[in-house]
């Protein structure tokens, strides 16, 4: 029985070690992992490690294409790098010209800071999506257009933070997830151009003209603008 005893005391003391080297492995993965981050934040909108921003030149869009999907393995990554943008173009136009798509969790442009750098003729940048399907869309529809008569050339990026809310809503979109005006109905109906919210108020209190008037009112559903991912 001392036996026994000793050896399950060896056995809970082998399971505590294991533990131990567990959960002190779990912390450095997690400490490795911020500190990934952390380093990424300053270099979140560096083109991918394959997609040198002077050795692409000679790529054509299909080969940069191909390029960016090798560099960045990320099946949902929603960062798409620009490789040639119109010196013409500001972080405005790019959102207003990208943002057709879907909201934007960021814009980038790399404006140029050396020799051969400006002697490109266009800039480069990132832009990154709220969500995968509308960054495919973006993708489809803009790689290889023409902006300024200069052939817009793309690629995946290296997946970057999506922050809670956008930084560029499609005024068209914004329509649709803005909440209407309060009512004071009840789930906020909106009455119907006939029926003005005002006759609201003489039919307060009176149930069986109140459920008339709801039966002329619209619900609208929103969905929040911090759920596009």
């Amino acid at each position: 029985k001392l036996k026994s005893d000793r050896d399950k005391r060896k056995s809970n003391l082998e399971s505590f070690k294991e533990e131990l080297k567990r959960i002190q492995e779990e912390r450095d993965r997690r400490h490795s992992q911020k500190q990934r981050e952390k380093e990424g934040k300053s270099t979140r909108f560096q083109p991918p490690p394959s997609l040198s921003v002077h050795s692409d030149l000679a790529l054509d869009s299909d080969s940069l294409h191909h390029e960016g999907r090798h560099a960045s393995e990320d099946p949902n990554t929603t960062n798409l790098f620009i490789n040639t943008i119109p010196r013409s173009m500001n972080e405005a136009s790019i959102m207003e010209l990208f943002g057709r798509y879907g909201p934007l969790a960021s814009v980038k442009i790399m404006y140029p800071r050396s020799d051969e750098e400006k002697s490109r003729g266009t800039n480069c940048g990132f832009v990154a999506y709220m969500s995968r399907k509308d960054a495919e869309r973006a993708m489809n529809e803009l790689n290889g257009s023409q902006l300024d008569s200069i052939s817009v050339r793309m690629s995946w990026g290296r997946a970057v933070h999506v922050p809670p809310q956008p930084v560029y809503i499609p005024p068209t979109m914004r329509e649709l997830i803005m909440p209407p005006p309060p009512s004071g109905l009840p789930f906020n109906a909106q009455p119907n151009t006939k029926y003005r919210a005002s006759k609201l108020q003489d039919i307060i209190g009176r149930e069986k003209e109140l459920s008339k008037f709801l039966e002329h009112t619209t619900v609208r559903v929103i969905i929040p603008h911090d759920r596009f991912a």
